[in-house]
């Protein structure tokens, strides 16, 4: 029998395909060599690969090493000659079901593409000990995007020249950083209110727009930077500013973070049957403990919660209390990421996986 053969890997979690060129079938077998699909396909089905590289509009090119085939049904299914792989899983969607490779997977394929690899050449930094925040902002701000995606070299100005230069001080750099800007003297960023390890942003009311223009624009720049170099800061935020770079929806469990108070009388809210007259308008308190009370939606303190719209008004407490006080930070550091990392690579993570990226606690 004329047979192609095309072995898993050891110890991988995928299929394996055997394709039987003389009688037109096409057997998948799993980790144990037991036959789960069959298929019939024409030997030239086997023959006619669209080589990766290939450019969807919507997923992009295929990751390094793999390759497209269709059988005679006009199914895909992909190999990857790097590891002898054959599967019907697109590896650059999310792999649901198999925990031995989705945000593995995610991981190889954002790394793999042109945007997050080091361009040949330096960026040279230079700073002081004594000026570190303020001269590694100025040095990082004034390049541009390409510049910071060279190699770079991290010079401490009056320091000896024999280290200086070094992959060491550029590591030192990154951790110089993430104590200066994350630290409470800074007063960018403070604790969580269940989680003095998790942080949040610090509304700082009485900050001019001007600095806070300046100083969260280098956070993103940092924060994508210190992913793109391989040194994370090792720092975890509350779950929705993940979901804010996600552009997915905070829910209850997300405001557990910064207002207890709110948070219970929301989940009571949500659990009870809203009956006779409403006590509850479109109305919430501008910040926790605070007794100026703002409007949820135009015209909120003339409408009353019912229990057809309670809700939507969960809903816009929940977005006000997480996002009001901070928005102005969040519309700065977002996009300073952003334009580092492309949005389009991180919107296939989930929050949980978003954060495991930015910390760099990845295996």
């Amino acid at each position: 029998m004329n047979s192609q053969v095309t072995l898993a890997a050891e110890g991988s979690c995928q299929p394996s395909l055997v394709v039987d060129s003389e009688n037109g079938i096409t057997t998948v077998l799993d980790q144990r060599g037991r036959p789960v699909v069959r298929l019939l396909v024409s030997a030239a089905d086997t023959e006619s690969p669209r080589r990766g590289g290939q450019v969807s509009p919507h997923l992009g090119p295929l990751p390094a090493g793999w390759e497209e085939r269709n059988t005679s049904t006009g199914r895909s299914y992909f190999v990857n000659h790097k590891t002898k792989v054959t599967t019907w899983e697109d590896p650059r969607l999310p792999h649901n079901g198999d925990p031995c490779s989705s945000f593995d997977r995610k991981l190889e394929y954002i790394r793999s593409q042109p945007t997050m690899r080091l361009q040949w050449g330096t960026c040279e930094i230079l700073v002081r000990r004594s000026h570190l925040f303020e001269d590694a902002c100025s040095e990082i701000m004034t390049k541009s995007p390409l510049e910071l995606k060279h190699q770079l070299v991290v010079r401490f100005e009056g320091e000896d020249n024999s280290r200086s230069g070094s992959p060491s001080c550029t590591k030192e750099l990154f951790v110089l950083l993430a104590r200066e800007l994350f630290s409470p003297v800074r007063q960018l960023f403070k604790p969580s209110l269940y989680n003095e390890h998790v942080l949040q942003i610090n509304p700082t009311p009485n900050a001019s727009s001007d600095h806070i223009q300046r100083n969260y624009a280098f956070v993103g720049r940092c924060m994508a930077l210190s992913i793109l170099h391989a040194h994370p800061f090792g720092v975890h935020f509350i779950p929705s500013y993940y979901k804010k770079f996600l552009k997915q929806k905070a829910t209850l469990s997300d405001l557990g973070w910064v207002d207890a108070q709110l948070h219970n009388e929301l989940v009571a809210l949500k659990k009870s049957t809203i009956g006779g007259t409403p006590s509850k308008h479109f109305t919430i308190s501008d910040e926790p403990g605070s007794s100026r009370i703002v409007e949820l939606k135009p015209g909120g303190s003339d409408i009353s919660v019912v229990e057809e719209s309670k809700d939507q008004y969960i809903g816009l407490a929940i977005r006000h209390r997480l996002y009001k006080q901070v928005q102005e930070q969040l519309d700065v550091l977002i996009p300073a990421f952003f334009a580092l990392i492309p949005a389009n690579l991180v919107v296939m993570l989930h929050e949980h996986e978003l954060e495991a990226l930015m910390s760099g606690e990845t295996s």
